[in-house]
């Protein structure tokens, strides 16, 4: 049976149209996740903000007050760090999909050197993730320092 040109041209003319589809899908997902990742922080944020009121509107010493304003304080430093690390994560693994429904469908050998360029690719990306979340846990962690500082030092002012 002879290849017929009609199957090429429409081949040609459904390929893209897949790969947009699949870059919907992974774009779709996507935001899905981060969705999900921003409605459980702010879920967790505003059962935290209501304990917190309640524990300071029960405390009766100002030095009570202030040290739930510090734990407070801390734990919303560390929440923070969890959430930005969450939505970078999510990111990159949808950026990470995105490349991967762009690769070309084609032989063997180009499959395997599209996964070797995806591969380092990943692992290119993972290193970048790995310093970004490092720095930004370093800036969270100075600035909780500097903020337990700042606290501690009001608190033997009085």
């Amino acid at each position: 049976m002879t290849p017929n040109p009609q199957d090429f041209a429409m081949a040609a003319w459904k390929q893209p149209l897949e790969i947009a589809f699949r870059m919907v899908e992974a774009l779709t997902q996507g935001a899905t996740r981060l969705h999900e990742v921003q409605l459980d922080a702010s879920t967790e944020a505003h059962a935290d903000a209501v304990a917190t009121l309640k524990a300071i509107q029960e405390a009766s010493d100002p030095a009570r007050v202030l040290e739930l304003q510090i734990l407070w304080t801390r734990a919303n430093a560390e929440k923070a760090a969890a959430y930005w690390r969450a939505i970078f994560a999510t990111m990159m693994q949808t950026q990470g999909e995105l490349a991967r429904c762009a690769l070309p469908r084609a032989p063997l050998q180009a499959a395997s050197r599209a996964a070797d360029a995806a591969k380092a690719a990943d692992a290119s990306a993972e290193a970048s993730t790995e310093a970004v979340l490092a720095m930004m846990d370093s800036a969270y962690r100075q600035w909780l320092a500097a903020s337990q500082q700042l606290y501690s030092g009001r608190k033997e002012a009085r």
